[in-house]
């Protein structure tokens, strides 16, 4: 999933155009993208194991596209048409650690860090 959203923010800031606009389209409907992704192993993993919170994954799930939502904005506003895409290209990739500990921790907060 990381990878994929990783992938479409990269194509997107190439292709240029209104990035803002795209960021904010892709963000808010961020929670349909990761229950696809998502969706089918929590269902399966919650089916054998108890301390899975699939509410929490969801969440965790989310909570990481604001962050990542804010990132963009942020890194939008030193870049010009020219650099953004190398700049969102420098960015670090998101760590899939911190999201998969908060979902099978059902702690929000390890996510945020």
């Amino acid at each position: 999933m990381l990878i994929v959203e990783r992938n479409k923010v990269l194509r997107a800031a190439k292709r240029g155009g209104n990035f803002l606009e795209w960021v904010d389209e892709f963000y808010d409907g961020y929670a349909s993208f990761s229950q696809e992704y998502l969706g089918p192993s929590i269902s399966a993993i919650a089916s054998h194991e108890n301390n899975v919170h699939t509410f929490g994954a969801l969440a965790a799930a989310e909570d990481h596209g604001d962050r990542a939502r804010s990132q963009l904005i942020e890194l939008t506003g030193v870049a010009t048409p020219n650099t953004l895409h190398e700049l969102v290209k420098g960015q670090k990739p998101p760590s899939a650690d911190r999201l998969v500990d908060a979902i099978f921790k059902g702690g929000l907060d390890n996510a945020a860090a």
